[in-house]
């Protein structure tokens, strides 16, 4: 396994554990993983295609307009020789927070 395959492992870890009070929009914390900073992969499109799925439902999750799906945690789980648990945990965490905070919003009105 590459140093930077070793980076985002470590990185998924302490954000969908660590990171509960604010933590990041999830297809975007993948993104800027996988995609931007690591330079893995060049494009979504490249992406989807090692994960053997469509380039706009990929593209969607991970441009927030749609969650992190059971299918695409265990196929991120398999690429990342990781939990999909762990990797699931990044959307749970998200959601929850989303809800605390709207939750918290209505009750200062």
């Amino acid at each position: 396994m590459d140093f930077q395959i070793k980076n985002i492992i470590i990185e998924i870890n302490k954000k969908s554990v660590l990171n509960i009070s604010n933590p990041p929009a999830p297809g975007t914390f993948l993104r800027s993983l996988l995609i931007d900073e690591s330079k893995h992969f060049k494009s979504i499109a490249k992406f989807s295609k090692y994960l053997n799925m469509c380039p706009q439902k990929l593209g969607a999750i991970l441009n927030n307009k749609q969650k992190i799906n059971k299918d695409l945690c265990i196929r991120l789980g398999n690429y990342l020789d990781i939990e999909p648990q762990k990797i699931m945990m990044l959307q749970i965490n998200y959601d929850l927070y989303l809800l605390t905070e709207k939750k918290r919003k209505q009750s200062l009105v």
